[in-house]
């Protein structure tokens, strides 16, 4: 566990996702909607797992992004 900044909340470990290896192509972008969203490569989503899931982002341009990541199934593939 990493310790509690003074500046802030500390978020739990188990929330927190570490991309893996070096970004080239978007590779943690798709690495953390691969995460979240496991079987976005073949459509097959529950209600109930849209509902329980978010990928979290301050900025409107960076949903923007990954929102049209999320949709190149190429990409997810």
């Amino acid at each position: 566990m990493r310790p509690t900044s003074s500046f802030g909340t500390r978020i739990p470990d188990d929330i927190l996702f570490t991309p893996h290896g070096p970004n080239l192509n978007n590779e943690h972008e798709i690495q953390l909607i691969r995460t979240i969203y496991p079987n976005i490569s073949i459509g097959n989503f529950a209600p109930h797992d849209i509902k329980r899931t978010a990928i979290l982002t301050t900025l409107n341009k960076d949903v923007n992004y990954m929102n049209n990541l999320s949709r190149d199934k190429s990409l997810l593939l």
